[in-house]
């Protein structure tokens, strides 16, 4: 599966990215068909603490994508809801 990650408000460093790839590699063994996931991150300021880090997915596979998008106080669990989310919609 390719991996496209595009961050906003946040530098994306090999611990997140490798992150991201083990949460989402993970979804081969449930749709080996995965063609490619586009993954935005986002640092919004302006919300309120709780919900500042928003994680995206979107997942091409042929005859549809998935999409699912998640806010949390800290990334990691922004992305593991995102995660959980995509995994459910397979």
């Amino acid at each position: 599966m390719k991996l496209i990650i595009t961050t906003h408000n946040i530098d994306l460093t090999g611990a997140i990215e490798n992150y991201v790839r083990d949460r989402l590699e993970k979804l081969d063994h449930y749709d080996p068909q995965i063609i490619d996931a586009r993954v935005i991150l986002e640092h919004d300021h302006a919300r309120i603490p709780k919900k500042q880090f928003k994680c995206a997915v979107r997942l091409s596979i042929p005859g549809r994508d998935l999409f699912a998008e998640g806010t949390e106080s800290d990334l990691y669990k922004a992305i593991d809801k995102v995660a959980k989310k995509i995994e459910q919609q397979i």
